[in-house]
């Protein structure tokens, strides 16, 4: 699912230059996301959102964390968006980053985890 992103989406969108470093921000924009700096508590990277059923679909990325910190959590975001893009009742994630992020406890943290 990653991969066609980058080839469909990200490709396209920086030709002729390279490829790496990924920016999911970029290819959050270019699939109709909107994605912002916001006010969060530190323990939260980010969270994704749909403003109403069926509405328009954010990403937010806590300002005070690091430039690496964001592109993982909104590439992270991306996935849940990926994963979950047809579902229009519930679309709501915000992400901690508390001991349990990365256990594996959660099939759908570790597939977020694995697409970004």
């Amino acid at each position: 699912m990653a991969d066609a992103l980058i080839e469909n989406v990200w490709s396209p969108v920086a030709p002729g230059r390279r490829h790496v470093p990924v920016d999911p921000i970029a290819i959050a924009h270019e699939i109709g996301l909107d994605v912002f700096d916001a006010d969060l508590p530190d323990e939260v990277s980010g969270r994704i959102e749909r403003s109403t059923y069926g509405g328009d679909v954010a990403i937010f990325l806590n300002r005070e964390h690091s430039v690496t910190r964001a592109r993982f959590t909104s590439a992270h975001e991306l996935g849940h968006y990926m994963l979950r893009r047809g579902d229009e009742d519930e679309f709501t994630f915000t992400d901690y980053r508390g001991p349990l992020a990365s256990t594996g406890q959660s099939a759908e943290e570790v597939f977020a985890n694995q697409f970004a």
